[in-house]
């Protein structure tokens, strides 16, 4: 356990969600960590949500409320991070709600045994409806993870569905490691991104094995949308172009698994569109990434052959797969 409380900055992006944000509110307020700076970044709500900013911050001396006009999550988390005075930043979303020992578990990983971690981790659940605390009191043994364990998850196996890896609110980073922008204006997907450029740079992290954090389920979320789907399909194939061509050069092993991970999102992304009026455009956009990849994925030996004509042929004549069969 850390013999000391640093600061660590929380920092919430908020958008219209005057009916959760209580709970988030409630969360914050219960953290047994008490050397926090809470960050309350209004994206330009028009419900109640600011003025229940401002009402917590009325009583606890620890919270700031930053208003400013919409801009999407990933701005305001920047905003965040360029307001926040501590070490250790935490990005827990204002409509999910966590264990009272998120922040003093997370801090005290990232500092186990006298070690400074750049990142730590913790197990997260979805939920649908607010039960509280479930996870027993018992503490927790910490798990170190090298640089080969972190982009073994989040780059040979990455899934839209288990974001412990991807995701931004299950984690405690030092404000050293973040790179800069910390998040990039990708409609979605913003924190996987993020995620793969601080994994890119660090050498270990420290997993919490221990659900300290509740990811909130309710109707009219943005990720439960169909239309969503679609901007997913583009912002990950766009995420995985850029991380395949700017991976460290050191890290080269990993092209060949970015490069899978794109060819299966264009795919997605293709068929997420068929018959639809944008068609032709991502038709085109397709075309334009595999212009860039396409003398990579012919040198990739790791690839094999056959998965590169599935790919080619579900892109660009899926009706010749149906017919030789899958």
């Amino acid at each position: 356990m850390a013999d000391r409380q640093e600061l660590v900055s929380v920092i919430v992006p908020i958008f219209n969600i005057e009916r959760q944000l209580p709970k988030c509110l409630e969360s914050l307020s219960a953290q047994t960590y008490r050397n926090i700076e809470i960050l309350l970044i209004d994206d330009g709500s028009t419900d109640g949500s600011g003025r229940l900013c401002e009402e917590y911050a009325a009583v606890d001396s620890r919270a700031r409320v930053i208003h400013q006009e919409n801009q999407g999550i990933w701005y305001a988390r920047n905003r965040g991070v360029e307001e926040s005075k501590g070490d250790y930043l935490a990005f827990p979303d204002g409509d999910d709600y966590f264990h009272k020992d998120y922040i003093r578990l997370l801090y005290e990983a990232i500092n186990d045994g006298g070690e400074e971690y750049p990142m730590a981790i913790c197990d997260y659940r979805k939920v649908w409806d607010y039960d509280g605390d479930t996870e027993s009191e018992s503490h927790p043994f910490f798990e170190a993870m090298d640089q080969k364990a972190l982009l073994d998850k989040i780059v040979v196996y990455p899934s839209c569905i288990d974001a412990l890896w991807g995701a931004n609110w299950n984690k405690l980073y030092r404000k050293s490691v973040l790179p800069v922008p910390f998040q990039k204006d990708f409609l979605r997907c913003q924190d996987y991104e993020a995620n793969l450029r601080v994994c890119f740079q660090i050498e270990r992290a420290v997993f919490v094995p221990k659900t300290l954090y509740y990811w909130f389920q309710w109707n009219g979320q943005r990720t439960q949308s169909l239309d969503d789907k679609l901007i997913r399909n583009e912002c990950r194939s766009r995420i995985f172009l850029d991380s395949f061509l700017t991976i460290p050069e050191h890290l080269s092993d990993y092209r060949p698994s970015l490069l899978s991970n794109l060819y299966r999102r264009l795919v997605m992304w293709k068929k997420s569109v068929q018959g639809l009026e944008e068609e032709r455009e991502v038709t085109g956009q397709i075309r334009t990434i595999e212009r860039k990849t396409f003398l990579y994925l012919l040198a990739y030996r790791q690839i094999p052959f056959r998965r590169k004509v599935r790919w080619f042929l579900s892109l660009h004549a899926p009706f010749l797969l149906r017919l030789f069969g899958k």
